[in-house]
């Protein structure tokens, strides 16, 4: 049975769809150990020109699309948590716009939350977005370093029974870092 699919388009044009139960076993270790080793920092130093450069530009296309909605280098941020789940998974991250409902990883249909929270990172969802996602991963930041480590997941499920607390497009659903489960769906 494929529970997920996954479209591999290489450098050299070849396109390949792998179901997440075809990947030969060492692959699936590999990947794996990669989700296990990122409990630790990864250091986004050699990758920061292009989490500046795509977050930079969906803050443009953000500005033009709900202003009201932009927070200081928030697409930077949020990047910069998706570049790390492409490190440790070595699936590519999602270098599409600020469409604030697609997902960031979307063979998992997987949301990245990014904070630059190192004490108590918490996963923050909307009440009422528009659109919900299997699975919310957490990313905590610390940008003064240029790095970042993968807190854990949640499933949608949980999200929703979480807490809610005042945030600042609404009321948000709030699950602390220490609640989430280790690693990647």
């Amino acid at each position: 049975m494929v529970r997920r699919a996954v479209t591999l388009i290489w450098e050299d044009g070849l396109v390949e769809q792998l179901s997440l139960f075809d990947w030969p076993a060492a692959a699936a270790e590999e990947i794996a150990a990669r989700v296990e080793r990122a409990a630790a920092w990864v250091d986004l130093a050699p990758h920061w020109d292009e989490v500046e450069a795509v977050g930079a530009a969906r803050q443009a296309l953000a500005d033009g699309f709900d202003p009201n909605r932009s927070i200081e280098r928030a697409h930077v941020v949020g990047f910069a948590g998706e570049k790390v789940i492409e490190l440790v998974t070595g699936i590519p991250a999602w270098y599409g716009g600020p469409q604030g409902d697609a997902a960031d990883c979307p063979y998992l249909n997987l949301d990245v939350k990014t904070t630059r929270a190192l004490r108590r990172p918490c996963l923050r969802q909307n009440v009422r977005g528009r659109r919900w996602h299997d699975f919310f991963a957490l990313v905590t930041l610390d940008e003064a370093r240029r790095r970042a480590r993968l807190v854990g997941w949640a499933s949608a499920t949980e999200v929703r029974a979480a807490p809610v607390e005042p945030g600042y497009w609404g009321p948000m659903h709030v699950l602390p870092g220490n609640a989430l489960h280790p690693g990647l769906p």
